[in-house]
């Protein structure tokens, strides 16, 4: 009696140790007016929290490490492009409002800002599309490992009472 008693125990035990072992959700990606948006626990994070979360997992956060160096870089280069591309239409709309014919190196100027505002949107809207390649691959990485082990989504193991008294039941 007292071995079953020990082994109900024991049983009884490792099944609660087992289930404290499931983890946090996973992060979701999802998609809203272009816009990607980073889901936990059903609250939008951001990449900043989402690198902080993803501390305890070096790898995914390397590549989220990476991925929010990207955004920054998209951030400049799209902002300072189409502050460039904001000074041309000025100098344009100016130009046509005036009826005024400016030097030919103004023009000159005028067209060179323009064409490095073009360039630096087009770099910022490239280092976008990278930073996003990048944080999915790190939320991929982390939900991967997050996610807690197919045995005991499958199978359940619980000590219930039966018409013959204290039984254990697995289903599986």
């Amino acid at each position: 009696m007292k071995r079953i008693i020990i082994l109900l125990t024991m049983l009884l035990v490792l099944c609660n140790l087992a289930q404290a072992q499931t983890q946090t959700e996973p992060i979701t990606v999802s998609r809203q007016n272009g816009f990607k948006l980073y889901l936990l626990n059903g609250e939008e994070k951001s990449l900043k929290e989402l690198k902080d979360i993803m501390m305890c997992d070096p790898i995914a956060y390397v590549d989220m490490y990476q991925a929010r160096a990207y955004q920054k870089a998209a951030h400049i280069l799209g902002y300072t492009g189409l502050s460039c591309l904001g000074a041309y239409s000025i100098f344009y709309f100016s130009k046509v409002a005036l009826h005024a014919k400016p030097s030919q190196l103004l023009q000159v100027v005028a067209y060179s800002v323009a064409a490095a505002g073009v360039a630096l949107t087009i770099d910022g809207i490239i280092y976008g599309l990278v930073s996003n390649k990048k944080a999915k691959n790190a939320i991929e990485i982390y939900n991967s490992r997050v996610q807690p082990t197919a045995f005991w989504d499958t199978h359940d193991l619980k000590l219930n009472l039966t018409g013959n008294g204290i039984g254990i039941a697995f289903c599986f």
